[in-house]
């Protein structure tokens, strides 16, 4: 699969929507082929920018990561005892 290109105006292209530690961030592409794809930039770490994929392998939106999120942060914060 071939990257969106990297330039100096890459912010017409892409926004960062969660940063990873150091430096690794995840991408929302928002203009060309891919609008509306996440995708991992893990240059800092000497990997290339690839696209997230979902459990089919294909390119994930932005709804299914933020739903994802959504309930990793959700099961991470509400209890898990059944008694509760």
């Amino acid at each position: 699969m071939e990257r969106p290109h990297v330039c100096s105006r890459a912010h017409r292209w892409r926004h960062v929507i969660c940063h990873l530690g150091c430096a690794p961030r995840e991408w929302l592409i928002i203009n060309g082929s891919y609008r509306g794809t996440i995708w991992s930039d893990g240059r800092a770490d000497d990997a290339d920018l690839v696209p997230l994929l979902d459990a089919d392998k294909n390119p994930a939106t932005f709804a299914r990561w933020y739903t994802g999120w959504l309930e990793r942060a959700e099961h991470s914060v509400l209890p898990t005892s059944p008694d509760v």
